[in-house]
């Protein structure tokens, strides 16, 4: 006699994996969405002392609308570490200042599209933008 799995079984264990896999995967998206929300928010940060370097040393911010890549070309100079163009979504930062006061730098979050600032109420609706503003976050989960 021949001893194995019946069908009943095997369909047992696959039902079991698939509702484990069902669990997991959202929980794994969360897990990766938040990572690059962070790691975007440290890339805002290093640009972020980037422009304030460029102003104690220069007595201006950049100017209004600089797009981000030709920002980090500029800033790039006054600061050791290398300074990205984009967030961790691949979406251009934007980047706004009156040259004189303030500078303000904005991820549009995983849409890429402005519309809402995040706030800690709704930290993991990542679609939400992050907003840096003169070395402090407007608007952040935190």
């Amino acid at each position: 006699m021949q001893r194995g799995f019946t069908l009943i079984e095997l369909l047992i264990v696959v039902a079991i994996i698939g509702i484990i896999a069902a669990i997991a995967i959202p929980a794994l998206q969360v897990a990766m969405d938040k990572s690059k929300q962070r790691a975007t928010m440290a890339d805002m940060r290093s640009v972020g002392q980037a422009c304030q370097i460029y102003q104690v040393d220069e007595s201006i911010f950049p100017a209004n609308a600089t797009p981000s890549a030709t920002l980090v070309v500029i800033l790039q100079g006054y600061i050791k570490n290398s300074l990205p163009a984009k967030d961790k979504w691949s979406h251009a930062f934007s980047y706004t200042s009156d040259s004189s006061t303030w500078y303000s730098l904005e991820s549009f979050g995983k849409d890429g599209i402005d519309g809402i600032d995040i706030i800690p109420a709704n930290k993991l609706r990542f679609e939400q933008d992050l907003v840096y503003a003169s070395g402090h976050f407007t608007a952040s989960p935190e």
